[in-house]
């Protein structure tokens, strides 16, 4: 995430508001994991906080899962439905010869 990662083993603060990178939905997210990280963005990273935002996370995880897994539900439907009207298509028109 950040590109001075290796910088970043002693950093106790920091603060990036009005940098870009705090735009990002999973910045605090990414941030707040790393033990060392005393204040963030000028608040203090009581391990309440912390909790409350691996419980995001947490959260956010399965809400991703769930819409991948419905995502790829859909989609087999879809192959399915489509496999099913090729064969009753294939039906009808052998009907029709025998018509």
């Amino acid at each position: 995430m950040l590109e001075c990662r290796r910088y970043s083993k002693n950093l106790k603060e920091l603060v990036l508001l009005g940098n870009e990178l705090a735009s990002s939905e999973n910045y605090v997210l990414e941030i707040i994991n790393r033990r060392q990280i005393e204040k963030l963005d000028h608040i203090i990273v009581t391990p309440y906080i912390r909790k409350a935002f691996t419980e995001i996370k947490q959260q956010r995880d399965i809400e991703d899962v769930i819409k991948e897994t419905h995502s790829e539900y859909l989609r087999r439907i879809k192959d399915e439905v489509q496999a099913k009207e090729k064969i009753i298509d294939s039906l009808r028109a052998k009907q029709q010869q025998v018509e």
